[in-house]
């Protein structure tokens, strides 16, 4: 069979001459050659099921790298990154360039390219310019290093690390002498500093492409965002169009044209174009659509989302212009984005050696140890990739509404709001009538502001007064909503109630606390810790009342969860099946109630088992495989870290802990076997006493993981969840207690939440008349922003 390692090695020689011709400057980066030659790469390396046949890295290497580029055209970020990550580590380190002394490489050289260009549509700009740097001294052929080093200057020129585009630059200005097109692009960025200086003709404009289009699409939108930013929308739309004229060709770049229709769309909408601007935001919106959803990090995801700010912001100012319920509503709902995580986490399954690449990086901490004898160092950028492609997760965008029946339709009242910068949106609905819609400018409404600041911070005590330095906001809500009545509270709550829109609060107005307003509140980013149920509506006379009084308050977390809510309550009071009290024993105490009436206990105080979550996966199939109508109440610790779809809740101790047996994630609640039961099944209701289970952030907090993880994943159909961190306290004991009883009710979760709430509204006041808060660190009474947090979803 030695003809086997021949054929191989021929196979391998052909496929890297292949893997070595400079890839395109932008557009699809694999072809027929490339295709070809991984194919047969994978016959000689792979058997039927997937598996090794021979063990050679650098034929693995070279078809990893193969396929990334298919990755790469499918937008599969994960896979482009972990496929081109082992050849470009394993050659860098080869090739001599971690000891100083490497020679060009061209297939090092696409690699690095491809790497810069990836995470130039996540906007990672220090990242991207890294990478077109390390390109740039591994290539040979004058044109593409000139190519790769004015990359890297211009990544480096929209970051904000101007200390390394400057030392880049002072490198570069050498070079720039006998390279005019070099100098002319230099030249452009000082121009473009200049701000509202930039010369009112096209010939600096020019030499802008003179590196190809991928370097002059990202000056030109810099070029342009200057412009707008003087006003000179004009002159912004000329360069826009010449832009989008070049790269018509090029329609498989959605970053590239959702970046210039989004400056295109901000010049219209600067200009009065009121329409066209609607038009040009929402084509931008749509052509990020692959990178807000697709396969990355939460930092990524993050960044994409911010980077396309301008163009979300400008279709909702035109639709609130232009009175359109429906739109601003549509918006909300995409970007709260609740229920849509495919909560799957990307993984490497492939046992090919390609991923056995002898490197270490010397530049970040938590170096990866290299075997063998001797130690070489990769740059930190490779290992911030694999990192990122290690993290990553993939939402799934909002699907259409079946039969064209709108989320709004089921309920009487809808309230979609949400924040973004320093404007809140807001759409309503009757019976899934659009009735109106608006915004508010947090610019002017000072104490709104402050009062929406001080709560998504949740920083420390802080007085009353102006924060027009910068200085850190000025509410504290566990402090200023403590006692009723006073003059902080009022400012509070009266602040807070001009989020209700005017027809809401006529209707408001109009009901009784017999007979009050069904409203489901859908609210998106920056509106985590909004106390409703004492929100003011009506004025601070005594016509006014609080939201609670007049209103029965649900939770949207998404379209998809909403669909999955129960439409009956049970004809029965409801038995707690199973609970997870204080997990970690640092609680202020468990709760009584729980300890003596689940049926199913785990808590720090109970017997350890060898293994925490194996014991609870047990309870849970023992006692709520069906989804029976019962109760899982969880008290403790609820994590998000950086990343909502790893949120997860603390388990007790375990006897034999592993890394795994430490907390339940999100995803483990979509697990399905093989009959397609539930991993982790969940009864009817399930209550989440913990840290901002019901969360908000950019695009979903921690609800994504965590409330609507038990309904789509666990099989729930009703969740209790909080929308802020809620302090540990004797209160907040007491309070789980309370709650837990009002659960075991057959009303619905809303309705008994309701009556527990009210409850709370009346002691909160009484509580305030008769003698007000003490100056213990303790919360000891009825604060709201421990039982106004609780929200049913």
């Amino acid at each position: 069979m030695s003809w086997v390692p021949t054929a191989l090695a021929r196979t391998v020689r052909r496929a890297e001459r292949v893997a070595c011709a400079a890839v395109p400057e932008i557009g699809l980066s694999s072809n027929e050659a490339s295709r070809a030659a991984a194919d047969k790469l994978a016959a000689h390396l792979r058997d039927e099921d997937g598996n090794a046949r021979v063990d050679n890295a650098t034929a693995f290497q070279l078809l990893s790298y193969l396929e990334a580029l298919t990755a790469l055209d499918r937008r599969d970020h994960h896979q482009a990154v972990v496929g081109l990550f082992p050849i470009a580590a394993a050659r860098y380190v080869e090739r001599g360039f971690a000891s100083g002394n490497g020679r060009p490489d061209p297939l090092l050289a696409n690699a690095l390219y491809l790497f810069g260009r990836e995470y130039l549509r996540y906007a990672q700009w220090s990242l991207s310019g890294e990478f077109f740097y390390h390109a740039f001294t591994t290539t040979e052929k004058p044109e593409l290093a000139s190519r790769n080093a004015t990359l890297a200057l211009i990544c480096l020129f929209n970051s904000d690390d101007r200390e390394t585009y400057r030392t880049l630059r002072s490198q570069m200005d050498e070079a720039a002498e006998t390279n005019e097109a070099l100098r002319r692009v230099m030249t452009a960025m000082d121009i473009i500093q200049l701000g509202d200086q930039l010369p009112s003709d096209l010939e600096w404009f020019e030499p802008l492409w003179s590196f190809g289009r991928l370097a002059g699409s990202l000056i030109t939108e810099r070029a342009v965002m200057a412009l707008n930013d003087a006003g000179r929308y004009q002159e912004a739309l000329v360069h826009c169009d010449i832009t989008q004229e070049i790269l018509a060709d090029t329609p498989s770049e959605h970053w590239i044209h959702a970046a210039i229709r989004q400056q295109r769309a901000r010049a219209l909408h600067g200009a009065g174009a009121a329409e066209e601007a609607l038009s040009e935001a929402l084509a931008a919106w749509d052509l990020s659509e692959d990178l807000r959803y697709g396969s990355c990090d939460h930092p990524l995801r993050e960044s994409m989302w911010a980077r396309y700010l301008t163009a979300r912001q400008i279709a909702l100012d035109c639709a609130v212009r232009k009175g359109e319920p429906d739109l601003v509503a549509a918006f909300i709902e995409k970007d709260r984005l609740r229920a849509s995580l495919a909560a799957t986490i990307e993984t490497v399954t492939s046992p090919d050696p390609a991923t056995q690449v002898e490197v270490t990086s010397s530049e970040r901490p938590g170096e990866v140890s290299a075997p063998g004898p001797s130690e070489s160092t990769a740059p930190a950028a490779f290992f911030l990739a694999l990192e990122d492609a290690m993290n990553a997760t993939t939402l799934v965008p909002p699907p259409p509404s079946a039969g064209g029946r709108r989320f709004q339709d089921s309920v009487p009242w809808w309230l979609g709001i949400s924040r973004y910068g320093s404007s809140v949106y807001w759409s309503v609905f009757q019976h899934g009538v659009p009735l109106e819609c608006g915004a508010i400018d947090l610019v002017d409404d000072h104490s709104l502001n402050d009062v929406l600041l001080g709560i998504d911070a949740d920083v420390g005590a802080f007085a009353f007064g102006a924060t027009s330095d910068g200085a850190p906001p000025n509410f504290d809500p566990i402090h200023h909503l403590a006692e009723w009545g006073t003059a902080e509270e009022r400012i509070a709550s009266l602040s807070l109630g001009r989020l209700l829109p005017p027809s809401l609060v006529t209707a408001l107005t109009a009901a009784s606390a017999e007979q009050p307003v069904e409203l489901v509140i859908a609210a998106g980013s920056g509106l985590s810790g909004v106390p409703w149920p004492v929100v003011q509506v009506g004025g601070a006379d005594r016509g006014g009342f609080r939201l609670i009084e007049r209103a029965r308050i649900r939770h949207s977390i998404s379209q998809q969860v909403d669909e999955r809510r129960a439409t009956q309550p049970p004809n029965a009071p409801l038995e707690l099946l199973v609970a997870v009290d204080d997990p970690q024993g640092d609680l202020s105490g468990s709760s009584a109630f729980l300890t003596s009436n689940a049926r199913r206990y785990f808590g720090a105080a109970s017997t350890p088992s060898r293994d925490a979550k194996a014991a609870l996966r047990a309870a849970l199939h023992e006692e709520c495989v069906g989804h029976p109508p019962g109760i899982f109440y969880y008290r403790g610790h609820a994590h998000s870290w950086s990343d909502p779809a790893r949120a997860c809740l603390d388990l007790p101790k375990s006897l034999d802990p592993g890394e795994d047996s430490l907390a339940v994630y999100a995803g483990e609640f979509f697990g399905r076997f093989e009959d397609g039961s539930a991993y982790l099944p969940l009864p009817s209701r399930v209550v989440l006493s913990c840290c901002s289970s019901a969360g908000r952030s950019l695009f979903g907090g921690e609800a994504v993981g965590l409330a609507a993880a038990c309904i789509l994943g666990g099989g729930a159909r009703e969740v209790v969840a909080t929308g802020y961190d809620i302090p540990d306290s004797s209160f907040a004991t007491a309070f789980d207690d309370l709650l837990a009883e009002a659960m075991t009710s057959p009303l619905p979760h809303d309705l008994a939440l309701r009556r527990l709430q009210l409850r709370m509204y009346d002691e909160w006041r009484i509580f305030s008349v008769r003698g007000g808060v003490t100056s213990d660190e303790d919360i000891t009474h009825p604060n709201p922003m421990v039982w106004a947090m609780y929200q049913a979803i």
